[in-house]
């Protein structure tokens, strides 16, 4: 299998090299091959659209869920990065939080960021001791 590194993905979004990336592509396709989307690719394509190319988080949404149900690609997570991409979208939370919550039986977390309870997910913090 072959996988993309967040580079060509980076450049074929910002309309940089998009017909040579894209004629890869589609030789690729055309051949029967799939993609691989390693989730840290994902990462990496979200907080570089969101923090260095200004993108509104509608759009990465759109972008990653096309990518992620696309048919030339696959994704050992799929499930999972759809989820955490999802939970990014809607409640104001990072990606990289998103992902430590995106398989579906977490429900509590050990974390001080309360972040995680805007999402539904309990918080659990290490109880601190009393200095004496």
């Amino acid at each position: 299998m072959i996988a993309v590194d967040t580079d060509i993905l980076i450049n074929f979004l910002t309309g940089k090299d998009v017909e040579s990336i894209e004629k890869l592509f589609r030789s690729l396709e055309a051949k029967k091959m799939k993609i691989l989307l390693p989730a840290q690719v994902i990462l990496e394509l979200v907080l570089l659209l969101e923090k260095e190319f200004n993108w509104h988080r509608e759009d990465i949404y759109k972008v990653v869920y096309t990518l992620l149900n696309d048919p030339l690609f696959k994704s050992h997570e799929k499930d999972e990065l759809i989820n955490a991409i999802k939970i990014y979208k809607d409640s104001g939370i990072s990606f990289t939080d998103a992902m430590k919550i995106m398989y579906e039986d977490v429900d509590e977390i050990i974390s001080y960021n309360k972040d995680f309870q805007k999402v539904g997910v309990r918080l659990r913090k290490p109880i601190r001791s009393k200095k004496r």
